[in-house]
């Protein structure tokens, strides 16, 4: 019969490595490649506002909009809504359907790409597109050797954020080529999309060597299941007679 108080012991042990691993998947070894991903700048001095503004007034951001402007709202803006991190988000529809987009260029061949962002409807149900283009050799997007690396339409509602990782997409590799990573609002009009929270990294695609946080999770599991084997066969030796 195990002792109670060892196997629950042993149970938050196995629970705290689980939670190392798991901590230490992605962000010890990425490189953040993406500018301005949480629209934290230009910091706006008015809780509750919004803002449309140029794109050189948002740092690292493109809009596919005719009128080149970027909506940025403050957290309390409307609805009670809240920004995903900090204290700022965006509308990708700013006054009409649009894409907000950033071009890498500078990136080596066969690296993994990762990423994660929030996602939000504004009135209803929404949907937006998220891309990854390589731009080939001309690095000009639109044009023939253009190559799709990873396409995924997201959707969610008003009640709160959805958080989307790469986790499970299989390997996303970059090329060399300049790169396009683009947020594609699906719903017409003048608003729609809420978006915020944005990382895209890069890192080696070597991912089958174990970081040193989880060399350290696994040197502590092993001590787990060692001293429990040791604990059952000494056990009787201290039990006291009954």
């Amino acid at each position: 019969m195990k002792h109670p108080h060892f196997s629950r012991r042993l149970g938050a042990l196995w629970l705290a490595a689980a939670i190392v691993l798991a901590g230490s998947a992605l962000s010890s070894r990425a490189t953040i490649v993406i500018v301005n991903g949480g629209f934290e700048s230009p910091a706006l001095a008015a809780q509750g506002a919004t803002w449309a503004m140029s794109p050189t007034a948002a740092p690292g951001w493109n809009t596919t909009a005719g009128d080149h402007q970027i909506e940025i709202w403050t957290t309390g803006m409307q609805y009670g809504l809240a920004a995903f991190e900090g204290n700022q988000f965006t509308e990708i529809n700013a006054n009409q359907q649009a894409a907000l987009y950033q071009d890498v260029s500078g990136l080596a061949a066969g690296l993994d790409i990762d990423f994660s962002f929030a996602h939000r409807g504004r009135d209803t149900v929404e949907s937006m597109q998220f891309t990854i283009t390589d731009l080939g050799a001309d690095g000009l997007y639109g044009t023939l050797d253009d190559t799709t690396l990873f396409s995924k339409i997201y959707s969610d509602g008003t009640a709160a954020w959805g958080s989307y990782t790469s986790a499970g997409e299989g390997d996303i590799l970059t090329t060399g080529d300049t790169l396009r990573f683009s947020f594609q609002s699906l719903a017409t009009g003048s608003r729609g999309n809420f978006l915020d929270g944005v990382e895209i990294g890069v890192s080696d695609a070597i991912a089958s060597t174990p970081e040193p946080g989880t060399w350290a999770a696994m040197a502590f599991l092993s001590l787990s299941v060692g001293g429990s084997a040791f604990y059952r066969r000494v056990r009787p030796l201290f039990s006291p007679a009954r």
